[in-house]
């Protein structure tokens, strides 16, 4: 007895996904796992959907040019930055061989003083 009364209360629970309007055993539309009063809300709730889902592929398509625009910027961005060090090095490695070229030459002068072969 009681899944009888279960399955009454279900049948009445159940009501069209387009507009609401409650379905009785009769006169139900089944598609696509949703009960419909009629053809007519079946097909009206396609076209809803349809229209939903075209909203969300351009959304999604707008979010992926946006993200693809910020990625672009970023790397100009790191570029830029990454041009400004090496000339920053290159400054400064240009700098430094002054320094080095006047060292060595120092360390030259300290090195020619050697032992003469005939004095040894």
């Amino acid at each position: 007895m009681p899944k009888k009364e279960k399955k009454a209360k279900e049948e009445q629970n159940k009501n069209c996904q387009n507009c609401n309007k409650p379905i009785y055993r009769i006169s139900r539309y089944y598609r696509n796992g949703k009960f419909f009063c009629g053809k007519g809300c079946f097909k009206a709730s396609e076209e809803k959907m349809a229209e939903e889902r075209k909203k969300k592929e351009e959304e999604e398509k707008e979010q992926k040019r946006q993200e693809a625009e910020k990625q672009t910027e970023e790397a100009k961005k790191q570029t830029e930055e990454s041009k400004d060090k090496e000339s920053q090095v290159e400054e400064k490695a240009e700098e430094s061989p002054k320094k080095e070229e006047a060292a060595p030459k120092e360390t030259k002068k300290e090195e020619e003083p050697k032992k003469d072969p005939k004095q040894g």
